[in-house]
């Protein structure tokens, strides 16, 4: 095996290098939209196919005005029938926005801007005094202007005291209700790319509109719905159902699957916008956020978090959150909504997110499944997989005998493929990695070598790459050194300090390295890009409280701390925001014959469980929400010469 460094060459390294995996932050960004000329709010509701151009309203010291922005500038697109106006659809490159302008008593007029320029839309009137009610809100992808295109949204004018108003669309500028002038009330939302399809509510029933015919698409018993948004071709519908009278729930809708909730039951969500292939979808949960973002593979995940998780941290920006993602491009990729700015403000603003970006509760996942395994050694050096679904065993495998002059001392993808890999470390310092696919080996690798003063303590991913890195530390001098890899080469390296002897690493999770000192402070280090960016006392803990692991209980994509108090044999969560502990939770209590084995994610819910093994060699799982044991799962009996490889497995 090449020797890569000695201890003093490393140091050297380590110390030269500065920022860490431009690429990463290239692929993964966020900005706010700013502000219209003397204004102090800013509102997204929509982004073009092609995520080149946003447009929403904005509201200035006199009105609210619509707005479109490309290229970072952001443009007010006038009054044209009034003093207000909003922007709320737009065509796939943004050269068609369509939108609605007001009076200063309210009576609206649907409006198209074509490159800037506005034309308004005919609406049905009656023998009122003055038009009102009317709106739109998208329009199809493939429109080139006011006489072709297809604009959808409601129309109140004809009614008697202007509402409720009827779902409308505009072909080429002609208006016709999609339910008839003295059909039920409604609204249509969304449009296809080519218009053919259009969704949207009639009474209290989400619908899905064709030329040849029309369907309402159910609710989860709460007895209403309403359809958002559609795919290109507008065979994917999204939107929001009633799950009882107070509680509502984000659905996805196929015709060969109906109403399909997104994330957790009863979480009052919306579904507002869709991809064009109709795999990824974008929202809000509860009527203050977070925005979500959610794809078949990863879930309904927090954006926010999502983003934090893949090396953008908005709060270095100064935003207190994201509060709604309106809508998403066609490939899937950017995203649009608003959120808390800086200086506590409400700010539009974009995302560009790579669709396999994920946050990962699953850790030692050999098969790329979203459910964590579990790698076994016995006391004759076998080594061996199980590929766990959940409680059971999917399948099992010999991979080989070594010798106990090799230790296991961590695992992670370190290769990007989505498989966690087996790094080992003989008696020489040499370190090497299994590339693992499933419960086989498929590559071996040595990586190099260092002195026997370095320590591994963790293997998270700490630049954001979405491969695992090898976090060091010399016990000679306390520097904390790390090693990105990709694969088995070390692509960079990086010092983030030296701490005292008194402080230990007690456990290292993607983006965070968890500290404790010798009089039982708790500190936490936020990484970013591959550099330490924050620094957190969490708190004091008595002795007799151990760290059993860490992970992500509740889901939030933020650091959890898992505790066992020596004494009484009590498992404990520590919550954190990623800065500070936010709440703590009794889990349960342990017997003195039964240790915590390994923590992950065993049944892919997104939310860390924990692996617990007795002295007899009995095997069982607790399936976590949050602190609470959601399920426990007897898995078997291994004997007692066998042991999980659970070292720096985060």
């Amino acid at each position: 095996m090449t020797f890569l460094k000695t201890s003093l060459e490393l140091a050297v390294a380590l110390l030269a290098i500065g920022s860490i995996n431009p690429a990463a932050a290239q692929s993964v960004s966020f900005q706010g939209l700013g502000f219209l000329p003397g204004g102090s709010l800013s509102v997204a509701t929509g982004v073009s196919a092609d995520g080149t151009v946003a447009v929403g309203y904005g509201y200035t010291s006199t009105s609210q005005e619509a707005f479109s922005w490309k290229n970072g500038t952001i443009t007010g697109l006038g009054f044209p029938a009034g003093s207000q106006s909003f922007a709320t659809g737009t065509n796939s490159n943004g050269t068609v926005i369509v939108g609605t302008s007001a009076n200063p008593s309210f009576a609206q007029t649907p409006i198209v801007w074509t490159n800037g320029t506005a034309s308004t839309l005919p609406q049905n009137t009656s023998s009122q005094s003055q038009i009102c009610g009317v709106q739109v809100f998208g329009v199809n992808a493939q429109a080139t202007g006011p006489g072709s295109s297809v604009v959808v949204g409601q129309d109140a004018s004809g009614s008697p005291g202007c509402g409720p108003g009827i779902a409308e669309r505009w072909v080429n500028t002609t208006e016709s209700s999609l339910f008839g002038v003295n059909g039920p009330s409604g609204i249509a939302q969304a449009a296809s790319a080519d218009g053919s399809v259009i969704v949207g509510q009639v009474g209290t029933q989400a619908f899905r509109w064709t030329s040849g015919g029309n369907m309402t698409l159910g609710d989860f018993g709460g007895n209403f719905s309403s359809a958002y948004a559609t795919n290109s071709d507008g065979s994917v519908i999204v939107g929001t159902a009633n799950v009882d009278n107070t509680n509502s729930k984000a659905f996805r809708w196929t015709l060969a699957t109906g109403l399909v909730g997104l994330g957790l039951a009863a979480i009052n969500s919306e579904a507002l916008g869709v991809s064009g292939d109709g795999s990824v979808v974008v929202g809000q949960v509860h009527n203050n956020g977070p925005a979500f973002r959610w794809t078949a593979t990863a879930g309904l995940q927090n954006l926010q978090v999502l983003l934090k998780a893949n090396g953008v941290d908005i709060t270095l920006q100064g935003w207190t959150g994201l509060v709604r993602a309106s809508g998403v491009s066609a490939d899937g990729t950017v995203m649009v909504g608003y959120g808390g700015g800086p200086g506590a403000s409400t700010e539009a603003w974009i995302a560009h997110m790579p669709v396999s970006a994920t946050i990962r509760a699953h850790t030692h996942d050999f098969n790329a499944d979203g459910m964590s395994d579990i790698l076994w050694r016995n006391t004759g050096g076998t080594i061996a997989a199980w590929l766990m679904n959940g409680g059971t065993i999917s399948q099992s495998a010999g991979l080989g005998t070594v010798t106990s002059a090799f230790s296991i001392i961590g695992q992670h993808d370190f290769n990007g493929d989505g498989n966690a890999d087996v790094l080992w470390r003989d008696n020489s310092g040499n370190v090497s990695m299994w590339f693992m696919n499933g419960a086989a080996i498929s590559t071996a690798a040595g990586v190099g070598n260092l002195t026997s003063n370095w320590t591994l303590y963790g293997t998270g991913d700490l630049n954001g790459d979405g491969k695992g890195d090898l976090l060091w530390r010399d016990s000679n001098t306390g520097t904390v050194a790390v090693w990105f890899m990709n694969g088995a080469t070390v692509a960079s390296t990086a010092v983030f300090g030296a701490l005292p002897s008194t402080w230990t690493i007690v456990g290292d999770a993607n983006g965070d390295i968890l500290w404790r000192d010798s009089a039982g402070d708790i500190a936490l280090w936020g990484v970013q890009n591959g550099q330490v960016t924050s620094s957190s006392g969490l708190g004091t803990v008595t002795s007799n409280f151990v760290v059993q692991g860490v992970g992500d209980f509740n889901g939030d994509g933020a650091i959890d701390i898992l505790w066992r108090d020596a004494n009484t044999g009590v498992l404990s969560i520590w919550f954190t925001n990623g800065a500070q502990v936010t709440s703590g939770a009794a889990v349960g209590t342990l017997p003195n014959n039964w240790s915590v084995a390994q923590i992950g994610d065993y049944n892919g819910d997104g939310m860390s469980d924990i692996l617990l093994l007795d002295s007899a060699g009995d095997l069982a799982v607790w399936e976590m929400n949050g602190a609470t044991v959601s399920s426990s799962v007897g898995i078997g009996n291994v004997g007692t010469t066998w042991q999980v490889q659970n070292v720096n497995d985060n």
